[in-house]
C-alpha cells in the first residue's frame, strides 16, 4: 500500500513492487490513473488521505508533479499549479477496508504524519514501513507504533543498484526490507545517524545531495559487538557507503 502523488508513482515506484507479484493497494489523487490499471493486481484508490473524509482542493504542481499536494505550501512550489478537487479518506478508513498490508510505503508530499497518527488508532501494524524523512519526530513514533529496526536510505544510490528481474531507474524509491541497502540498526544508533548526518535536533538539513527515506521494521535489531558507532560523514562518503554496500550484495549473489 502506498500514499503517493499522480502518475510517476504507478510507473517508477509501483513497477518494480508488481514485479514481485504482489497484491498492491496504491492510493493516489489523481483521475489521469483511470484507464492505466486494467489488472487485479494493483488497486488505485483515487482519494486523498487527510484528517477527515470528504473533499478537498489538491494542488497539482506543474512543474514536478511529485510536489502535487493537499497542502498549498507545497504543492504551489516554483508557482506553476493548479487546483482541482479530490476525495478524501482517512488512512484507517482505508485499513479497515483493505486490511494491513504486510509493506506500507509513505510519501505524501506533506502528509506523512497524518498517516503514521492515524496508524496509531489500528490494532495490527505493517511488518514493514517506510516514509521520506522530513523530522527527527519520525522515529519516536515508529518507535511508539512498535517498529525495532531501522534503515536510513540514500535515495541517490537505489538506481544504481541491480536486482533480480529489475531495474531502479533515478528518482525511484528502490527496494524494501532485507533488500534495502543497510543494516538495519538498533532505535539509538538510527536516531544518532541521523542527527549526525541528516538533520539535527532542531530539524535543519546537514546533507547537501539527494534525499533520504526512512525504513522500519517490527524485528527486533541487534549489531555486532565490534560494529562502530555513528559518526558525522560527508554527503560524498554517505554516497559512497552506500554504493559499497550495493557492490557487496552483486558479489554475494554471484
Amino acid at each position: 500500500m502506498t500514499g503517493k502523488t499522480p502518475r510517476l508513482t504507478c510507473t517508477k515506484v509501483t513497477g518494480s513492487f508488481l514485479s514481485k507479484q504482489t497484491r498492491i493497494c496504491a492510493i493516489a489523487p489523481d483521475w489521469n490513473f483511470a484507464d492505466q490499471i486494467k489488472s487485479g493486481q494493483l488497486t488505485i484508490l483515487n482519494i486523498a488521505i487527510a484528517e477527515e473524509s470528504g473533499e478537498r482542493d489538491f494542488y497539482v504542481n506543474l512543474s514536478d508533479d511529485h510536489w502535487s499536494s493537499l497542502d498549498p505550501e507545497w504543492g504551489k512550489r516554483k508557482g506553476k499549479f493548479e487546483t482541482i478537487k479530490v476525495r478524501t479518506e482517512r488512512f484507517d478508513t482505508i485499513i479497515s477496508r483493505f486490511g494491513i498490508p504486510h509493506y506500507l510505503k509513505i510519501d505524501i508530499e506533506g502528509g506523512d504524519l497524518t498517516v503514521l497518527h492515524q496508524l496509531q488508532g489500528c490494532p495490527q501494524k505493517p511488518q514493514l514501513i517506510s516514509v521520506e524523512e522530513h523530522s527527527l519526530e519520525y522515529f519516536p513514533l515508529l518507535w511508539g507504533l512498535g517498529y525495532r529496526g531501522f534503515k536510513i536510505v540514500n535515495q541517490g544510490i537505489v538506481q544504481y543498484a541491480e536486482y533480480p528481474g529489475w531495474k531502479f531507474k533515478p528518482g525511484t524509491s528502490g527496494p524494501f526490507g532485507d533488500e534495502a541497502p543497510g543494516l538495519w540498526l538498533p532505535f539509538g544508533d538510527a536516531i544518532t545517524d541521523y542527527m549526525l548526518n541528516i538533520r539535527d535536533c532542531r530539524d535543519r538539513e546537514l546533507f547537501t545531495i539527494n534525499w533520504f527515506d526512512i525504513h522500519a521494521t517490527q524485528d527486533s535489531s541487534k549489531l555486532p559487538d565490534d560494529f562502530p558507532y555513528p559518526v558525522k560523514r560527508s554527503s560524498k562518503s554517505t554516497l559512497r557507503r552506500g554504493l559499497s554496500w550495493i557492490k557487496r550484495k552483486a558479489l554475494n549473489r554471484d
